[in-house]
């Protein structure tokens, strides 16, 4: 009896725990152009840092 109960919670924790990790992944997800945008941005930035740190 004590094995089923255990499994029982440990399955119900499982459970919650997974729904908690897909919710966060659907808020954190991004298109790929979106994803693009991103990736441009930074670059932008750091060949901006890079042109102030050899013009300067």
């Amino acid at each position: 009896m004590k094995h089923i109960i255990r499994l029982l919670l440990f399955v119900i924790s499982l459970t919650a725990f997974s729904s908690v990790a897909s919710a966060q992944n659907r808020k954190q997800r991004l298109t790929r152009e979106q994803l693009a945008e991103v990736q441009a941005k930074h670059i932008a930035k750091e060949l901006a840092m890079d042109d102030k740190k050899t013009i300067g």
